[in-house]
């Protein structure tokens, strides 16, 4: 993953604080500021990658070194890295793959897929944004933010029923039960439906919204 990320030339902060760089980062992002992002984000792997070469070297099995790299590494910073590295970059691929290395380390984070659902997005890929989104609400399913772009980029699961008209009463009344159990899937304990394993429904695409 080292190779991936491309350390700034020069210091972009006075700090040697990774973690307070990693927040610089995600707020640069945030604030639509992708070049700052990468640059305090690169900074902040720099420092992590440093810490990941002693504890890897410390660790006796591959689960071992994989437990490093999650403790070292934020999923955070890795997911908002690929972000920025889409929207500023525009480096589709590798900005997907630290999405997906996020949401591998933290696979209920609704966060992880909104970003990767929006890498994909930037790159007009409609296919896998819809992937994203479906696999990020069956993961996350209360996650706001999530839902709220699946609305603004035109995204709807398909009827219960296919062979009813989506607007009919008993399409409407099984989509509220399924929105409903979906959303009850994580109550408790906050995973989201850890464990429960995931049917994926096919996914339509109003293509007249636009973001």
């Amino acid at each position: 993953m080292s190779e991936l990320i491309k350390r700034p030339e020069s210091s972009h902060t006075a700090t040697n604080d990774a973690m307070e760089l990693v927040r610089l980062g995600i707020d640069a992002a945030k604030a639509d500021r992708y070049r700052d992002g990468l640059d305090y984000l690169g900074e902040a792997y720099a420092l992590l990658s440093k810490r990941l070469e002693v504890k890897s070297t410390e660790a006796i099995t591959a689960v071992q070194t994989s437990a490093t790299i999650r403790d070292v590494i934020p999923a955070s910073a890795l997911s908002y890295y690929g972000l920025c590295l889409a929207m500023h970059s525009r480096n589709f691929t590798e900005a997907s793959t630290f999405c997906e290395i996020a949401i591998r380390n933290e696979r209920f984070v609704g966060e992880h897929y909104l970003n990767l659902a929006r890498v994909w997005h930037h790159a007009r890929n409609r296919k896998k944004m819809a992937d994203a989104i479906e696999r990020g609400i069956g993961a996350s399913p209360r996650y706001l933010a999530l839902q709220q772009f699946a609305e603004q980029v035109g995204f709807r699961k398909e009827p219960v029923l296919g062979f009813l008209p989506r607007e009919s009463a008993l399409n409407r009344a099984l989509g509220k039960l399924r929105h409903k159990l979906q959303g009850s899937e994580g109550a408790g304990d906050g995973s989201g439906g850890r464990g429960q394993k995931r049917k994926v429904t096919q996914t339509r695409l109003r293509k007249s919204s636009k973001v």
